[in-house]
């Protein structure tokens, strides 16, 4: 799994990191079942602090997409684990409402936005 960050951005460290494991997962880059790197070894080969790629793990770890496994390290869910729920629902409707916001202030008109969405999620090729 190759992982860029972008250390100038807004987004912060963590939440760039937990948004490419998560893609990484859905294009099926990263299997189920299949075993992260290390915390040690994820912030090393990034150049970045351990409390950052733990703080992503455990974020992961929350929203289920992986398990934690003290001393054994961190494992991709099945996709049975991470299902969507009503509040997982609840929350990427909240996300693109923000996004549809800040398309219509940029006079983006809803096909185009439609057509947007629908472009990102036909390029995601993984079986989850």
């Amino acid at each position: 799994m190759i992982i860029k960050l972008l250390l100038d951005s807004d987004i912060p460290l963590y939440q760039q990191l937990k948004d490419k494991i998560v893609y990484a997962i859905a294009t099926g880059e990263v299997k189920q079942g299949e075993q992260l790197p290390s915390v040690r070894q994820l912030s090393s080969s990034l150049s970045i602090n351990l409390h950052t790629v733990n703080k992503a793990y455990t974020q992961l770890s929350v929203e289920g997409f992986v398990t934690i496994l003290k001393g054994r390290g961190v494992l991709v869910n099945t996709k049975d684990m991470y299902a969507a729920s009503d509040n997982d629902r609840k929350k990427i409707f909240e996300q693109i409402q923000t996004i549809c916001a800040e398309a219509k202030c940029r006079s983006l008109d809803a096909d185009e936005i439609i057509n947007m969405c629908n472009k990102a999620y036909t390029t995601l090729k993984g079986d989850n």
